[in-house]
């Protein structure tokens, strides 16, 4: 099964964030950007999907963030989805933090 994360940052989420983020993670890689940048499958050196990452969208509620994790942050203003497929998960994991470290958000799981 997926695990799916929420980034919750004040920093958007862009290809430049998730090249860098890949490169230190796995030292090479590839970003495939589908629907016009909709959703993002990146994939390591060995071309193994790691993780999708889905645009980021402002919270509109922050009220409601709540209800779909534990813990949200005190400040935040942006949400971003990124599902870790089955399989890569220490690997996927690893990818999503380093994002998360790039933007200077927060990564929670969804409840």
């Amino acid at each position: 099964m997926a695990t799916e994360l929420v980034l919750l940052s004040e920093v958007p989420v862009s290809m430049e964030v998730m090249q860098n983020a890949l490169l230190r993670a796995q030292g090479d890689g590839r970003l495939i950007e589908f629907r016009g940048g909709e959703f993002t499958s990146l994939l390591g050196a060995d071309d193994n999907h790691l993780l999708t990452v889905h645009a980021t969208r402002l919270v509109q509620r922050p009220e409601e963030v709540a209800k779909a994790i534990v813990a949200p942050p005190q400040h935040f203003r942006l949400w971003t989805e990124i599902t870790v497929p089955f399989g890569v998960l220490a690997a996927g994991r690893a990818l999503a933090e380093e994002i998360a470290a790039e933007v200077g958000g927060e990564l929670k799981e969804r409840i």
